[in-house]
């Protein structure tokens, strides 16, 4: 496991894009962090071993670099993202991250980019707490659109939690245990739905 910043700071927001704001956060977790970890880990480099996740911001992120590079990840792993990067009013944000191109922005939109790049061999388990039904909703939104594209797609509220990171550590027992079955490295210990506070 590999946890590298993208934002450089709790008062940054990158979005997870190149940008002339915080600089080339989408090169730095696309190509520069996966051509360290190829350089210094011992680890298989083909992408269906790969697996992007991230919670909140992160989780968006997962979905944005996930989809739209699948030469480099093929899972995904978000929990409570939204349906597209945000920071303040999207028109601001489009010109300060984007240069006013919103087809640069509407390119960084998961469930656009998943489709943009249909048919997917990729994999999704994605994750929302019972209390945050906007994640919900965000998470279904996408999922469809993962489904829709061909990808294996696990989706899963977790009970009791909302917008924290008990919906990632209820969520990421199972959802860690589904990818390494997708990759190989033996059965799930359980079915999804005997996980603790999980519902499918």
């Amino acid at each position: 496991v590999v946890s590298p910043d993208q934002n450089g700071s709790s008062f940054h927001n990158s979005l997870c894009v190149d940008s002339p704001v915080y600089g080339k956060a989408e090169t730095y977790l696309s190509r520069d962090v996966p051509a360290w970890i190829r350089t210094n880990l011992p680890v298989d480099s083909k992408p269906q071993l790969w697996a992007i996740g991230g919670f909140s911001q992160g989780g968006t992120c997962s979905t944005q670099l996930g989809a739209r590079h699948p030469d480099v990840y093929g899972s995904m792993l978000p929990a409570d993202g939204e349906l597209e990067p945000t920071q303040g009013r999207q028109d601001q944000m489009i010109k300060d991250y984007f240069g006013g191109d919103r087809k640069r922005f509407l390119a960084q939109v998961p469930a656009r980019a998943i489709m943009d790049r249909a048919p997917s061999s990729q994999r999704l388990f994605t994750a929302a707490g019972s209390n945050d039904k906007e994640s919900q909703h965000n998470m279904m939104v996408i999922a469809k659109a993962a489904s829709q594209a061909g990808m294996s797609v696990q989706a899963v509220v977790t009970q009791g939690s909302g917008h924290s990171w008990h919906t990632v550590k209820t969520a990421w027992k199972p959802g860690l245990e589904w990818l390494g079955e997708a990759m190989g490295m033996g059965p799930m210990s359980k079915p999804i739905q005997d996980f603790p506070d999980i519902v499918e």
